[in-house]
């Protein structure tokens, strides 16, 4: 017996990767505002109208993206608060969060540093990835940290939490 599926509803959540790791590199290369959707589609040899069945814009794609890294930083906040408060902890949670940043490669850190305005118009919950990065600096270096464990945190994690002072 021969089954048939449906290529739409078994590879979507492919699909729907490739379409978010093709934007990326095109909005890495040509900016988010010189690349269209056509470009989009063409680029993963898929129809214009299959590209908007996943997204209904170039923005909602970015927000997908900005959505998708705010959770995976959120699940390594939640996972460094349960773990005991230890130096091998911290050297954990640098080493995840340095992976979750470096997930996509430059092309990722090129759109980021090119699209900062973008960026932060388009973010899906500005609050939610603000405090998603206090929470991350607070594991890192809990109320009370001397100054210096504090700027320590700032510079391995690349300013991660921008919103947190250094206590004097």
């Amino acid at each position: 017996r021969i089954r048939v599926t449906s290529p739409t509803l078994t590879d979507a959540p492919r699909t729907r990767e490739r379409i978010l790791d093709a934007a990326l590199r095109l909005f890495a290369e040509k900016g988010y505002e010189a690349t269209s959707m056509r470009e989009i589609s063409e680029q993963l040899g898929i129809t214009k109208a299959a590209l908007y069945y996943h997204f209904d814009s170039k923005a909602d794609i970015v927000r997908a993206m900005l959505a998708a890294t705010e959770e995976r930083v959120a699940g390594l906040v939640d996972w460094a608060r349960e773990q005991p408060h230890t130096a091998e902890t911290r050297r954990q949670v640098l080493t995840r969060w340095s992976d979750i940043m470096q997930s996509h490669g430059l092309a990722a850190f090129r759109f980021v540093v090119a699209n900062r305005q973008v960026i932060h118009e388009l973010s899906p919950d500005k609050q939610g990835m603000h405090q998603c990065l206090g929470d991350l600096f607070t594991v890192l270096a809990p109320p009370g940290a001397s100054v210096e464990d504090q700027l320590r945190v700032r510079l391995a994690s690349a300013d991660a939490a921008p919103a947190h002072r250094l206590d004097a």
